[in-house]
């Protein structure tokens, strides 16, 4: 049984056609929105626990996120 109806799984599938060339099934898209209603949800919480100035356009999170400094792969010979 699906979690979405058929009308939006129908355009799930269809987007991924048109813009990514790749054709998925019914199960497939069912599973990517599912995991696009968790990017909102995720995204929406972000919103929630952070102070904006909308006029500035300068978002502050009430708790600074970690910094993560990227790492580089090195070979020796």
């Amino acid at each position: 049984m699906f979690t979405y109806s058929e009308k939006l799984r129908q355009e799930c599938i269809a987007f991924f056609k048109e813009e990514c060339d790749v054709e998925i099934d019914h199960e497939i898209a069912d599973i990517y929105l599912e995991r696009l209603g968790d990017f909102y949800r995720a995204m929406e919480s972000i919103i929630k626990n952070s102070t904006t100035d909308f006029s500035s356009k300068d978002i502050r999170f009430l708790e600074q996120p970690e910094r993560v400094e990227q790492k580089t792969n090195t070979f020796e010979n």
